[in-house]
């Protein structure tokens, strides 16, 4: 068995990570015959890292498994499924690191202690680091680099360190001249003493050079990502069963974290959902409800003359629903269980969500997704150790 963790900034600074990253963990899984991928919560580039081993745990579901590391805190989080938190139903195993923060001056040593026992565990470590950026512990990236029984596959871009290396000359010249003495291999106390400022206030002056540097580099990110058009993903509901309190709490926790965490501005719901107590958690009291838009897909053709049928449709949906799709397929009219509409939800999907104990065709559906993409499916049912409040283990 493989152990794959993720090493990278709290910010991504390329538009197309997403790709980069894919196919390091496609390659990760492809070499070995288990992977268990070990994931702590921090930061955007902890979204993309997570979203690429659901993705590859969709296509290989008996070979990748998903651990998390968390806190006290977001552990207690996520077993109370609180709104932002990762939904129990999307991972696999759950790991709770207990430190007395109070005992540290700096809120980071912990954080270290955890990134190096995770370094420590690793068979594969996928990187995400530019040096000069000066945001990530060169000690844990040195011990990283030095394990010789772990391969360190790194996903950043050559094209972004040479911006970085052009863009030095934006900074002041206070940072530059402290940047350019750390970078050529002087500490804090020996770059400080050329000014004849202390260890500190050194930090703050490579930061605060370090700060413009990401600033250009997010401007260049956000430039290319309105030129590639940018991500819009898009979430499927289906087969939900009966509305109960800890369904519709489950649904609730994965839909607070899908439009915080992946921006997913489109719903396509099965009409069995859209006229149940479900479509609370959509277009209820909840502050994003404005911002997503909800269609109500349906193969239940409405008995009134060609020409009104769509009205008669958004009649029946809308609201709640913002929009109503009617799809009905050859060879389909006799289906009482609504795979047409089923099938058009999860067609136009990149997430679904479904309740397993009510999707008895969820496998059939699985398999006749369209191959050209990934559509990640989260059975928001799903029963295991996590949700019974027993953590796979604790690290102290």
């Amino acid at each position: 068995m493989a152990v794959c963790s993720f090493l990278g900034h709290w910010s991504v600074y390329d538009a197309d990570i997403e790709y980069r990253l894919q196919a390091a963990v496609d390659e990760v899984v492809r070499q070995n015959e288990s992977v268990d991928f070990w994931l702590h919560p921090w930061g955007e580039f902890f979204n993309y890292c997570f979203l690429a081993v659901l993705r590859a745990k969709t296509r290989s579901p008996q070979t990748v498994k998903i651990c998390l590391i968390v806190s006290e805190s977001q552990y207690t989080d996520i077993m109370q499924q609180k709104s932002g938190s990762i939904p129990a139903c999307m991972i696999d195993e759950i790991t709770m690191y207990r430190v007395e923060h109070t005992q540290y001056r700096d809120w980071m040593i912990p954080y270290r202690m955890l990134q190096r026992f995770i370094v420590q565990k690793s068979t594969y470590i996928i990187k995400y680091i530019y040096k000069k950026l000066y945001d990530t512990d060169r000690k844990i990236l040195d011990f990283s680099e030095n394990r010789q029984d772990t391969e360190v596959i790194s996903v950043s871009s050559e094209e972004t360190e040479r911006i970085i290396i052009e863009h030095i000359g934006l900074m002041p010249e206070q940072e530059q001249h402290v940047f350019q003495k750390i970078d050529g291999g002087c500490t804090l106390k020996e770059a400080g003493a050329s000014l004849g400022v202390g260890k500190e206030r050194t930090r703050q002056i490579l930061h605060h050079g370090c700060a413009i540097l990401k600033k250009s580099l997010e401007r260049r990110r956000n430039r290319a990502r309105a030129t590639l058009g940018g991500q819009e993903y898009a979430c499927g509901i289906f087969a939900l069963g009966r509305e109960s309190y800890s369904s519709m709490r489950s649904l609730q926790c994965v839909i607070d974290f899908l439009t915080s965490a992946y921006q997913v501005k489109k719903v396509y719901i099965d009409q069995r959902c859209a006229e149940s107590g479900f479509m609370m958690i959509l277009k209820g009291w909840y502050p994003f409800s404005s911002k997503v838009h909800v269609t109500a897909v349906t193969d239940a053709e409405p008995f009134s003359e060609a020409d009104r049928e769509e009205d008669i449709l958004r009649i029946r949906f809308c609201p709640p629903c913002d929009a109503v799709r009617y799809v009905g397929w050859p060879g389909m009219e006799n289906d009482t269980d609504g795979l047409a509409a089923i099938a058009d939800v999860i067609e136009r999907s990149d997430f679904c969500l479904f309740h397993g104990s009510a999707a008895r065709f969820a496998e059939e559906q699985r398999r006749a997704v369209c191959q050209k993409k990934t559509v990640i499916f989260v059975d928001i049912g799903k029963k295991n150790s996590i949700q019974e409040g027993k953590p796979a283990g604790g690290i102290e």
